[in-house]
């Protein structure tokens, strides 16, 4: 789990300029870890659970797809070779900090996954809006008729007022 956090809160970083969560991350002999999670979970702390937005499910699901069929002792070799995690153990195993720009900056170097990360994330950022919505509906109409019967985009817009 903590290294599934690691890799979202770098990505959504990466996507967004923003931390997608406060917690401090920390370079463990084992990889990365949110040491407040590690702590309360021997405890079973329950956190309140924070909704999450269009851009933050996209990479989540993109973590997911990415990194979770790896075995644990595979992400602890991968995160071991990665930029953020050697600077911050390099300092040292005193649960030093991997930094957010540390993370800003490592995963935004990777342009072949974050440019459809971006693609999908704007689909979701139009997909919470009024329009987005208008042709979310229309597409679940449309996914019963044949293809002879799905209007064109020009006649898709005027039936449901959607501008062009």
């Amino acid at each position: 789990m903590h290294k599934w956090l690691y890799y979202c809160q770098g990505w959504h970083l990466a996507l967004t300029g923003r931390p997608l969560f406060t917690e401090r991350i920390e370079a463990w002999a084992n990889g990365p870890v949110v040491a407040s999670v590690w702590r309360d979970e021997p405890q079973d702390v329950r956190h309140e659970a924070r909704p999450l937005g269009g851009e933050a499910v996209v990479i989540v699901d993109f973590v997911v797809e990415r990194y979770g069929r790896l075995t644990g002792k595979q992400m602890i070799r991968l995160t071991h070779t990665e930029q953020p995690w050697l600077e911050a153990s390099e300092a040292g195993w005193n649960d030093e900090e991997i930094t957010m720009d540390s993370l800003k900056r490592f995963f935004a170097d990777d342009e072949e996954q974050l440019a459809p990360l971006r693609t999908m994330a704007r689909a979701a950022r139009y997909a919470a809006t009024e329009p987005g919505q208008a042709l979310l509906r229309v597409l679940d109409q449309d996914m019963e008729r044949t293809p002879q019967e799905i209007l064109n985009a020009d006649e898709l817009a005027e039936r449901y007022g959607i501008a062009r």
